[in-house]
């Protein structure tokens, strides 16, 4: 299971983490779904633009660096939208509306996808193979 942190503050952004790094997982991507459960989310590798066509709910998404400095974000980015491309992103996380406030993520602040034990529940202490 994956977790997504911010390292800058200690918050728990997502619990939940889906990773999408092939071709077909980021074209599929959200589609389908009626909603993101709060803790949930989709890392999508690479990516430095996003598009909301064909969805049927609003998300946050938030664009990273390859060291996962947040270089920009999108609030409550509504259906039949787009955002981006963002110069530098090397990968974006798609999360329920709100979950970025209340995680008070922000434009420079870093955040580290973490494997973490299913039996304990405790962090492995090392970012996942990219």
């Amino acid at each position: 299971m994956m977790q997504l942190v911010n390292t800058t503050t200690g918050a728990l952004v997502a619990g939940q983490v889906r990773r999408a790094d092939r071709f077909v997982s980021r074209l599929v991507g959200l589609l389908g779904r009626r909603r993101l459960r709060p803790g949930e989310a989709l890392w999508l590798e690479p990516c430095a633009a996003v598009h909301t066509a064909f969805m049927l709910f609003a998300i946050d998404v938030a664009f990273v660096d390859r060291d996962g400095v947040v270089l920009a974000v999108a609030e409550r980015l509504r259906p039949w939208r787009a955002v981006g491309p963002h110069r530098g992103a090397f990968a974006c996380v798609e999360l329920e509306p709100g979950a970025l406030a209340r995680a008070g993520v922000a434009v420079g602040h870093r955040l580290a996808l973490m494997e973490v034990r299913a039996a304990t529940g405790f962090f492995t202490g090392r970012r996942p193979s990219v």
